[in-house]
């Protein structure tokens, strides 16, 4: 079941006031007498394991154990939210670093109404005061100032050259440029957007987002919001958005006086005890070793899977009683126990941690990372260890609140500027909308920059286009070279293959030696190989 489909149910449940939520690994729900029907019932019981992840990460109806978020009395400065806190103090220890620069490029086509493309922009930016704040050090301690009637304006360039192919070839240096320009956390606005004229009716829009107010889930509330008020202005009307009851700053106040005493404790007794002796590095086959102060620059190579593949996942996970995310993060964990000769393998994931319609509509960092500790050990029949995976995934959904931030605090691993603390591989199972601009009479096209920063030694990621999963590998190029992306893809994808043909083959048994490698050692067998 694709997203949109998995919130249609949900948003049908909730208008039949049917409520659910996860407790203790189970879906559980509450509904008026007669409301929940037997073909309801089909769909809970069909989808359960979706269900769950999607609550893990976007939070259930009931909100049990969370109390609402409420607007804070006063609107003066206030604290930073723990993921804000990890990337404030990250950007401290290396300033004018591009590597939390969130940016993206949009061709356009079309007559594009330039003045009400910044009207469109200033709508957007007095909606969400996190658009308007700065970082500052106050008595101690660093807090979030809204500027009160800060205004972006959006940069206008013409792109240079003698033909077409020219000028896009300077626009896109440029948008290079303007991404990588760093931000001052103190000063700067944490958004800054450039329009590049390319011919008489084409143009790039760039738009940088910090990563201190942005996640995956809070560039598509930036993209839907910014179409939506530009094509209500060139419409002739007013561009009128649904009214926030709390702003992103309330969210951070709430998070911080709710994680605290019991909750924070039982939470971290949880994860002290699923953690106790886990492996703080996971060391890889390394083409470079680490270095003191690593340099952040990443590249990605392009992952696909044919729709027939896709298929075929999908229906292995449904017959396993599995979801997609967990087959793959199973596959993942084989191929790095494979490469570490390790039998205890963590690797991150990152959820959404949008909780309640309050913070759906939000604009702001809210992600969270889960980590996820896979047992490998007894070389066990992959069947076997795929419901030891959905096993530990659900038991970690139960107590996904822990801030990541938190969990290091508590755990107090060996800090260093050389890895991640606690994760160093990430998988990224993307269950948020497609992030897309709409813009009345212009065709838009997103533009793929080169990709040049990586926070992980290692991220597979993986999205859910709907008939195909598409993706890439994000590496560190301090420690890999392109040749291991490639290599590392393609043993992923042969054991992945292997053991969806067979599923009770044991985790050191099938081969990961791809084609062209098997060639390779063949050639290399021959006589007179030099």
């Amino acid at each position: 079941m694709s997203l949109s489909s998995l919130r249609e149910l949900r948003a049908r449940l909730r208008g039949q006031d049917i409520t659910l939520w996860a407790q203790d690994g189970k879906l559980r729900y509450a509904a008026p007498r007669g409301r929940l029907t037997a073909e309801l019932r089909r769909i809970l019981v069909e989808r359960k394991l979706e269900l769950l992840e999607d609550l893990a990460a976007n939070g259930g109806d009931a909100q049990l154990r969370r109390p609402p978020i409420e607007p804070r009395a006063s609107k003066g400065p206030a604290p930073l939210s723990f993921a804000q806190q990890r990337i404030w103090f990250m950007d401290q220890l290396s300033p004018g670093n591009a590597a939390f620069n969130v940016p993206r490029v949009f061709r356009l086509v079309g007559p594009l109404a330039l003045d009400v493309l910044q009207a469109a922009l200033d709508v957007v930016l007095e909606r969400h005061a996190v658009l308007r704040t700065v970082y500052r050090v106050e008595g101690g301690e660093v807090r979030q100032i809204v500027r009160p009637g800060a205004r972006l304006v959006v940069e206008r360039r013409e792109a240079s050259g003698e033909n077409r192919e020219e000028r896009i070839k300077d626009a896109l240096a440029t948008a290079k440029a303007f991404s990588d320009r760093p931000f001052d956390l103190a000063a700067d606005l944490v958004l800054r957007a450039l329009v590049l004229r390319v011919g008489p009716d084409e143009h790039m829009l760039v738009a940088v987002l910090h990563h201190i107010v942005s996640d995956n889930w809070a560039e598509w509330v930036f993209f839907r919001e910014l179409g939506a008020a530009y094509n209500a202005l060139v419409a002739g009307r007013p561009a009128e958005l649904p009214a926030l009851r709390v702003d992103y700053a309330d969210f951070s106040a709430w998070q911080r006086a709710w994680m605290r005493g019991e909750v924070l404790d039982e939470l971290l007794a949880y994860w002290r005890s699923r953690l106790s002796g886990a492996p703080l590095l996971l060391t890889l086959p390394f083409d470079r070793p680490r270095t003191s102060a690593p340099s952040n620059r990443g590249a990605v190579e392009p992952l696909s899977m044919s729709p027939e593949l896709t298929a075929q996942i999908k229906r292995f996970a449904t017959e396993h009683g599995v979801t997609p995310f967990m087959f793959l993060l199973a596959v993942l964990n084989v191929v790095l126990m494979r490469y570490t000769n390790e039998e205890d393998i963590v690797v991150g994931s990152p959820i959404a941690n949008r909780s309640s319609t309050e913070t759906e509509a939000l604009v702001g960092v809210l992600i969270n990372t889960l980590v996820l500790r896979a047992d490998c050990s007894g070389n066990p029949p992959f069947r076997e260890h795929l419901l030891r995976v959905r096993d530990m995934a659900l038991a970690a959904y139960e107590y996904q609140d822990i801030p990541f931030e938190s969990l290091v605090e508590a755990l107090q691993p060996e800090r260093t500027l050389s890895y991640h603390p606690l994760v160093q591989v990430m998988l990224v199972f993307h269950n948020t909308p497609a992030i897309a601009l709409d813009l009345t009479g212009i065709e838009v096209q997103e533009h793929p920059l080169e990709h040049t920063s990586s926070k992980f030694d290692l991220c597979l990621s993986v999205e859910d286009a709907g008939s195909a999963f598409k993706g890439h590998v994000e590496y560190s190029v301090d420690l890999f070279d392109r040749a291991f992306a490639l290599r590392f893809m393609g043993h992923y994808m042969t054991l992945l293959a292997g053991f969806l043909a067979r599923p009770n083959a044991r985790l050191w048994d099938l081969e990961m030696v791809t084609r062209d490698e098997r060639a390779e050692l063949i050639r290399m067998a021959q006589p007179g190989w030099s």
